[in-house]
This record gives C-alpha cells, structure tokens and sequence, in this order.
C-alpha cells in the first residue's frame, strides 16, 4: 500500500507525537506458531504426590486405630455398647479411692495417670490403657490431617507455580485457570505439529492427579473434624462423669 506524506501545519489539531511521524506504515501482524502441549509430568514431582499418598494412609490407620480403642473402652463385659457416659462412669467407680488425676498434656489430649497402679485389676488397668489411647490418637488424627491438608494445598500451589512458569517462558499472556483445556494453550516456537495424542494423555493425568489430591483434602477436614468432636464430647463427659464427686 502507497504512503503518503504528512503536512504538519494541516494537522494542528494532531498531538505532537503523531505529528513528528511522516508516514503511516501499516505493519504486518506476527504470524502465530501452532500450539504445542505442556509437560505435565515435568511440573509436579511424582515423588510428592506419593508422599501425599502415604499421608493419606498414615491417617487412616491411625483414624482405625482410634475407633477400636473407643469400641473397647465403651463396650461391657458382654460386647455391648455402653456409651462413653456410662464407660466413664464405670472408670471412676473402678479407680474408687485409688489415687489419680486427670492430666491435659495436649490441647487435644487428656491422660488418666493412677499412683500405684500395680494395685489395680486386669479390667481397670485395661480400660485406663483404653482412655488414654483415645486421646492419643484422637491428638494424632488432628495432627495428621493438618499436615494432609496442608501438603495438599501445597502440591496443588506448585503445581499452578509450575504451570504458571512453563507458561510464561513461551507467552506472556496470563495463563487461565488450572483444566483440560489450558494444556493446549503453549505456542510452539519450531511452528511443529503438536502429539494431540501425548497432550491429551498428559491432560487426563493432570486431571487425575487433582481429582485424588481433592479427595484426599476432603478425607482430611472429615477426619480433622472428627477428632475435634470425639475430643470435645471426652472434655465435657469427663467433666460430668469421671471427676464428679457423687458417686
């Protein structure tokens, strides 16, 4: 297309900065490369993700653990179910006038410690075993599942870092929000064909891998608030069952 010069006395009502050029140039737009795909893999480490599994597992067992402690101390002499009232205040008349006393070590963990305890009977012994291990755990499944939840809120941080980075090298246009279809956003600088195929494997994987650590996120605010409540009703049974005065 022809240029044409500019008359600046013609163009007074033309800012400076337009009037110092002579000629409009029109310039070509840049051709855009084909798009490429995101090395998923690259991003995250495996070896996260498979601590966050062992997490995972680590907090289950535990969470077993608590609830078979607690069947044993609230079950009777026939496996029936008492409740944690009852079970409490079959504690206190079989501790009599021993003596004991109520220790919190732990915002979430109380412990029975008896003096003389070898004075006990096997039953006694054994459900004082079962009060304590409770508490244990009830203090460990919290622990756990804070530290879960938080390495879950990290792996899913870097992995939006990563993928934020990745994009960024290439493009320097905000990068949209973690999915299936971000992974094909990348242009590729040597204006190849991108492997439809291997990008839409990684994406799935992607995808799979967030859905698990979403599960395993929620699995942990369960258990956590699971815990703070078995804990909460120990607190307020004990204050009513186990140290009261009038048995």
């Amino acid at each position: 297309m022809a240029s044409f010069p500019v008359n600046p006395q013609s163009q007074s009502w033309v800012s400076r900065r337009f009037r110092a050029h002579q000629e409009q140039t029109i310039h070509p737009k840049p051709v855009q490369p084909v798009m490429t795909s995101v090395e998923v893999g690259s991003l995250c480490s495996q070896n996260e993700l498979q601590a966050i599994e062992r997490l995972a597992e680590d907090l289950r067992s535990a969470k077993k653990n608590l609830t078979h402690w607690m069947e044993q101390f609230t079950s009777d002499p026939n496996g029936l179910d008492r409740g944690l009232a009852n079970a409490l205040l079959k504690l206190r008349e079989a501790l009599g006038k021993q003596k004991w006393q109520l220790e919190r070590p732990r915002r979430y963990r109380m412990q029975i410690v008896v003096s003389g305890a070898q004075y006990l009977d096997e039953v006694t012994v054994h459900q004082v075993e079962c009060f304590n291990r409770i508490n244990e755990y009830c203090s460990l499944v919290i622990r756990q599942a804070v530290t879960l939840e938080n390495s879950c809120a990290e792996y899913l941080s870097n992995m939006e870092a990563s993928r934020t980075k990745a994009r960024s090298d290439t493009t320097n246009q905000p990068m949209p929000n973690i999915g299936m279809v971000s992974i094909f956003l990348n242009p590729s600088p040597d204006g190849k064909l991108p492997d439809v195929e291997k990008r839409v494997r990684a994406a799935r994987e992607m995808q799979t891998k967030m859905n698990k650590i979403e599960r395993m996120v929620k699995e942990a605010e369960v258990t956590m608030n699971l815990g703070r409540k078995l804990f909460n009703e120990l607190v307020d049974k004990c204050a009513t069952h186990l140290l009261q005065s009038d048995i």
